[in-house]
């Protein structure tokens, strides 16, 4: 199954450090976004939504299952939160935004 999407990095003004990634993707099935909080080097938090919203029950299984991958990797080796939020709340935009890079592309 092929996705089309996006990717969004914000950084400080003067461009030196990450603050946020967001990523979008979609096929005819679905649509997924994730906003990725960085803090220095390492992620500081990740919120995740999807189209169509999964049960509760799987909710759980992907904040788990992010959660444990990220704890493997070696940008998260810090405290992290993962939380799943409604589709629309996954913040890609805002005040805090500043530089934006773009990459589109399919995966």
């Amino acid at each position: 199954m092929n996705f089309i999407g996006d990717i969004r990095l914000f950084f400080e003004n003067d461009l030196s450090t990450l603050k946020k990634m967001v990523i979008n993707c979609e096929n005819e099935m679905s649509k997924k976004s994730f906003s990725v909080y960085f803090k220095g080097k390492e992620i500081s938090s990740v919120s995740f939504g999807f189209l169509p919203e999964p049960s509760q029950r799987d909710k759980d299984r992907y904040e788990d299952m992010l959660s444990r991958v990220l704890k493997e990797s070696s940008v998260a080796s810090g405290a992290f939160g993962v939380e799943y939020v409604p589709f629309d709340e996954v913040s890609g935009y805002g005040r805090e935004d500043s530089e934006i890079a773009l990459v589109r592309g399919e995966a």
